[in-house]
């Protein structure tokens, strides 16, 4: 499902939700570009707005399925992250 708002996304075992900020940190921006994809890198070009990045409201473990949220905007995430 997507919105202005939102996206859903139904993620497959074997994909990490999103990078942590420390693992980003970690490697520096060059270094980024050599380490496994996440979901959250993968849905702004799978949505077809590949400049428009995604925020993830919550996380699920690479090794189990399910839904996961992401919200469009700051102001989204920070509401959707309250409801969580």
């Amino acid at each position: 499902y997507q919105d202005e708002w939102l996206v859903v996304a139904n993620k497959p075992v074997g994909l990490t939700t999103m990078r942590h900020k420390e693992e980003a940190e970690e490697f520096g921006a060059r270094a980024q570009k050599f380490l496994p994809k996440t979901l959250a890198d993968m849905l702004p070009g799978l949505l077809g707005n590949p400049n428009r990045p995604v925020i993830a409201v919550h996380r699920i473990d690479r090794d189990t399925s399910g839904l996961v949220v992401f919200a469009r905007t700051r102001a989204a995430a920070e509401h959707l992250t309250k409801q969580f």
